[in-house]
């Protein structure tokens, strides 16, 4: 619906070039992950299999190099969780990718449907072909201890209290929440160690940041709600412009995210003092519409 509404523009530029963008560097690591990350080498030794959480929408830059090299031999299930946030070509693809890279590996959703005893039978053939292979005369004892890893907000807890069919672990959309390791049951041969979700140290590149920032690895605060909500809308006008257009109720002529903002403080009703458009709040309506999918499905990394 076309407003005749006028507004008054703010004479601050929000609109950062892409050099300007690329000139921020992402870092998030408090201290509480480098503690954490002491304690996944400690405990280790303790654990039969590691469950490693991914986020399909940035299915390798949502790994942790640091935690390959402290797991070392240990047997890894990778489990590529919000699958249902991608769409199903870019699940198509990664799912071959991953066959043919990390074949221990499933595509899962943890806020659908999923049949999580089959991650644990997965898991137990996979420590079954390892044993069957070093110790090919001995028959593995039924016990499993697991240890879950992965980024902050990757789906961790969700999928735990899932696993249990019950609240085991806290489940929180702030990075950082979980802050101390705690063993699970699952049943009655299988244990499972929670960590807090770490980051690695040194994100790689600028792009990277954004995608982790993005999908909420990163807290909203280290690159700043406006350019994570601007990262987003760019992305969304390239890539899922009609799904934004319709969502929006967006006019033909605005493309311009700026123009868009505006747009989005008349209707929403979003407007501070003397009419200027509350930005703070325009931005909170975009991430949050991104991270709960209306803004269409998003594969950030692509092949």
């Amino acid at each position: 619906m076309k407003s005749n509404k006028k507004i008054k523009t703010s004479k601050v530029d929000l609109m950062l070039t892409p050099d300007e963008a690329k000139e921020k560097k992402i870092t998030w690591y408090p201290g509480h992950m480098v503690k954490a990350l002491r304690q996944v080498q400690e405990r280790i030794k303790k654990v039969d299999i590691v469950f490693e959480i991914r986020d399909a929408r940035a299915p390798l830059a949502s790994k942790n190099k640091e935690l390959k090299r402290l797991l070392g031999e240990k047997s890894v299930l990778v489990l590529i969780n919000k699958s249902d946030l991608i769409s199903d070509v870019d699940l198509k693809k990664w799912q071959a990718w991953f066959k043919e890279n990390e074949p221990n590996s499933m595509f899962i959703s943890s806020t659908k449907k999923t049949n999580y005893k089959s991650i644990v039978s997965y898991a137990y053939e996979i420590l079954n072909k390892k044993h069957q292979i070093s110790n090919p005369d001995t028959q593995r004892s039924k016990k499993m201890r697991v240890m879950i890893v992965g980024i902050p907000n990757c789906g961790k807890s969700t999928i735990i209290n899932s696993l249990v069919s019950r609240k085991a672990a806290s489940a929180t959309n702030k990075p950082g929440h979980t802050k101390a390791q705690q063993w699970i049951k699952l049943d009655q041969d299988t244990e499972l160690l929670d960590t807090p979700g770490i980051m690695p140290p040194r994100i790689e590149t600028e792009i990277q940041g954004k995608w982790l920032s993005a999908i909420h690895a990163v807290p909203d605060s280290t690159l700043g709600k406006d350019e994570v909500a601007l990262f987003i809308l760019r992305h969304s006008l390239k890539e899922n412009y009609d799904i934004l257009k319709r969502h929006y109720k967006l006019e033909d002529e605005l493309k311009d995210p700026l123009a868009i903002l505006e747009f989005l403080a008349i209707s929403r009703g979003a407007l501070a003092h003397k009419g200027l458009p509350d930005y703070d709040r325009i931005y909170q309506f975009i991430i949050n519409d991104f991270r709960e999918g209306k803004l269409g499905k998003v594969c950030f990394e692509s092949l």
